[in-house]
């Protein structure tokens, strides 16, 4: 078993008032300090980051206070997806999962892993999976949408991060696209509820989308109203404004024996470079400045000197000197990894694990190559693999559903984003405003849904409803079909289906089988279904419009918020 330290301090509450303050130092600044005296609260489980960069290949690993200069290593890209039949990546050890027909996956694009050195945590699919590496022909199904925690059922894991707990164990915390956050505890091998953040109002829309955590505390970045929060169960919270203009991608924490840091990977909304922010104690540290030009980013994870970064949508990973941003070593991958985690040996050294589709990379252990056929574990078999970048690609090209109205900048707007109103997640793309502005089609295709005989409802169908989705902690599918109002469904080529909510009229030309051409006016904005509806029929008017892969899933389900908007500005054209 693999160890390392943390260490705690009794700070008041009245000193966490206003600014990040963290109550646990990072031990992994210690580790190469020999003349430090011992760590308190040894736990079995290393979480945090070494003072080194990962076990890339050739050269070694940096060392903690060496500054060389940058070298990259690249291996002949191959942008095809891994599968078993792909060529070793650099020195690593592959463990490959199998199933017959050989079409089924285990996992297909993970989000967030992390690691202890002999168990990984992954989200995929919106499952959290554990994986053995001393057994990794038995990867466990740990946490799954619909099942209960406090009451409430798991809607959509987003984000995981390892955690030191008071009682000296360690455990799991998964942030749930609603809001809350679950706690898997490692010695009691259960789960609970660490906060809870959705409750149900018609103006509750803030947006928890990265979870991060150092020592005990926990920390959230939000993307509604524009903040990073510190929190610690029962204790009170503290935060700090982030940049209003920017699209929020990740977030990591860490400390040193005299202030605290966070780090904001965002990307300018109207931009194509991203950009790391370091905070000391809330304020933006001008000093630090990274060289290099970030695009497509997916995730940071940071040490007391290092910061490791994800970007160029899983093909490149860069370690840059965490107080001024210079970057030490980067590698360039042949395909997308589409996560990483990092954990500490027990000599201090810092290791990677790579994920990709159905496969894990362990640089360093080229002699792992292992595949693992699970045709019998039909419970980890994916249903649904919708939410595959790749599938998107073969999307045919769309223009606006609104002429000249972009997508929203908002996060809040697009899919994936919380609706605490019926405790639910939004599964499309909301154009405001213009109350009877004309709706066109975004491609050629067949009707298979118009509701002519849709009829305005009572406002008690709006209270049941409401009252139904507190109940159940969730809204159903009858009151979610409910909520969108007038609806025009499209069938387009290559089993793409565009749906068309909220609507106020619609073309009494068209009917179910009825063919509409590209840019063909099929209705008007309105309000059906939306709760604005009650106080007037021009109220919070805009086109809610949703984009499925067959019945399989939407544009955007168990997709990083950066994805699905990376995506967005993709397949649509503007004419």
């Amino acid at each position: 078993m693999l160890t390392a330290c943390s260490s705690t301090s009794n700070l008041p509450t009245s000193e966490i008032q206003s600014t990040i303050k963290l109550n646990s130092g990072d031990p992994a600044a210690d580790i190469v300090e020999t003349s430090q005296p011992p760590l308190l609260g040894v736990t079995q489980t290393p979480i945090q980051l070494s003072t080194m960069a990962p076990d890339l290949p050739t050269p070694e690993p940096l060392e903690a206070h060496s500054t060389p200069s940058a070298e990259v290593f690249v291996a002949t890209p191959e942008r095809t997806g891994p599968t078993c039949q792909q060529p070793e990546l650099f020195r690593s050890g592959r463990l490959c999962y199998t199933s017959q027909p050989p079409n089924r996956d285990i996992f297909i694009h993970p989000i967030s892993m992390v690691s202890n050195g002999r168990l990984i945590w992954l989200i995929d699919g919106g499952r959290v999976l554990q994986i053995d590496l001393e057994n990794p022909d038995d990867p466990a199904v740990l946490l799954a949408p619909g099942e209960m925690i406090a009451d409430e059922p798991v809607q959509e894991p987003i984000d995981l991060a390892l955690i030191d707990l008071d009682n000296g164990e360690a455990g799991l915390l998964v942030l749930d696209r609603v809001g809350d956050v679950y706690l898997f505890d490692f010695g009691t091998k259960s789960w609970s509820r660490d906060r809870y953040s959705r409750p149900i109002g018609t103006t509750s829309s803030h947006y928890y989308l990265a979870l991060a955590t150092n020592g005990t505390d926990r920390f959230l970045l939000e993307a509604s109203y524009r903040y990073g929060i510190r929190y610690l169960p029962n204790h009170d919270e503290t935060g700090w404004s982030v940049d209003p203009e920017s699209v929020l991608v990740d977030l990591a924490v860490s400390r040193d024996s005299d202030a605290s840091f966070a780090y904001v990977l965002q990307r300018p909304i109207d931009s194509p470079q991203a950009e790391i922010i370091r905070y000391v104690q809330g304020q933006i540290d001008g000093n630090f400045r990274p060289t290099i030009n970030i695009t497509q980013p997916r995730e940071i994870q940071v040490g007391p000197r290092a910061i490791y970064l994800l970007d160029q949508a899983g093909l490149r990973l860069s370690v840059l000197n965490n107080e001024n941003g210079t970057l030490l070593s980067q590698t360039e991958f042949p395909f997308p990894i589409s996560t990483f985690a990092l954990y500490l040996d027990q000599f201090g050294s810092s290791h990677a694990i790579y994920a990709g589709k159905n496969t894990l990379y362990l640089p360093g252990e080229p002699d792992t190559q292992v595949t693992i056929d699970l045709d019998s574990r039909s419970s980890l078999i994916v249903t649904n693999n919708a939410y595959g970048p790749q599938i998107w690609a073969n999307v045919p090209d769309l223009i606006l559903p609104i002429e000249n109205l972009p997508p929203d900048s908002r996060e809040l707007r697009l899919p994936g984003a919380p609706r605490h109103y019926r405790q639910g997640i939004h599964e499309g793309m909301d154009f405001y405003w213009g109350p009877g502005r004309q709706i066109r089609a975004v491609a050629a295709g067949t009707i298979i849904r118009i509701d002519w005989d849709y009829v305005e409802p009572w406002p008690e169908l709006f209270t049941f409803y409401r009252s139904e989705a507190a109940e159940l902690g969730k809204t159903s599918e009858e009151g979610l079909d409910f909520f969108r109002g007038r609806q025009i469904w499209i069938q387009h080529e290559n089993g793409f289906i565009s749906r068309h909510a909220h609507l106020s009229t619609m073309d009494p030309n068209l009917n179910v089988g009825s063919q509409v051409a590209q840019g063909e006016i099929i209705g008007r904005v309105g309000n059906s279904g939306s709760p604005g509806s009650l106080d007037g029929p021009e109220v919070d008017s805009h086109l809610h419009f949703e984009l499925w892969y067959a019945d399989q899933g939407y544009l955007g389900q168990y997709l990083r918020p950066i994805e699905t908007r990376e995506l967005i500005e993709t397949i649509f054209t503007t004419p």
